[in-house]
């Protein structure tokens, strides 16, 4: 967890940023850290993943259910006290 002197939080997912998108994308609450998930083959195709996670953890800044993946909770947690002590 971030202390007041950190000012830099690096995100790292257990298994890989697909888990994470993977959860975020509605139709895959039942996601896990260890399964495999496929790569995005294109940029673009994860943009809009990737605005939900920054809506989730910087604007609403609510914590996460159980269901989401502990790295990604645990992530959007420490974001948020680092965000607090800024």
């Amino acid at each position: 967890m971030p202390t007041k002197a950190d000012r830099v939080l690096i995100a790292v997912p257990k298994r890989n940023i697909e888990t994470w998108f993977a959860y975020l994308n509605e139709n895959h609450h039942d996601v896990n850290e260890i399964k495999r998930y496929p790569k995005f083959r294109h940029e673009n195709d994860c943009k809009p993943l990737a605005n939900k996670l920054y809506h989730i953890c910087h604007v609403n800044q609510k914590p996460l259910p159980r269901s989401a993946p502990a790295s990604l909770r645990e992530t959007c947690q420490s974001y948020g006290v680092l965000k607090r002590n800024r």
